[in-house]
């Protein structure tokens, strides 16, 4: 969250709130970060293994939350799905234990299609 959170405020414009698009050095950075981290291993999606349970870690911050959904199976870890989103004013307000719970039911909300019944930790 805290890598996207400068390219979140040139580009997450709402109805009430109204970003003008500034590109300076703080987003050039998290831009040059991110392309690091998605050109670098093992950062390729995979299709689910439907015998394997789901593993889904969250994490939240002051300013955004987030999850990856993954298996470990027998040839090695299998990584399903990111997520992540920035924090709305009222949900920067939150305690940080109310934050964590919004992770992880926005994430198993988000992730409802790949996880369905199966079982997941």
């Amino acid at each position: 969250e805290h890598i996207a959170a400068p390219l979140h405020k040139v580009t997450n414009k709402t109805k009430h709130h109204r970003h003008e698009f500034k590109w300076g050095p703080d987003q050039q950075h998290s831009f040059d970060e991110f392309k690091r981290i998605l050109t670098t291993s093992p950062l390729f999606l995979e299709y689910p293994d439907s015998s394997t349970p789901f593993v889904l870690t969250t994490d939240a911050s002051g300013i955004g939350i987030g999850g990856i959904l993954r298996q470990y199976t027998p040839s090695g870890t299998k990584i399903n799905s990111f997520k992540s989103r920035v924090l709305d004013d009222t949900e920067r307000k939150y305690d940080t234990i109310e934050q964590e719970a919004l992770a992880i039911f926005w994430c198993i909300s988000e992730l409802r299609s790949y996880i369905g019944d199966s079982d997941f930790i």
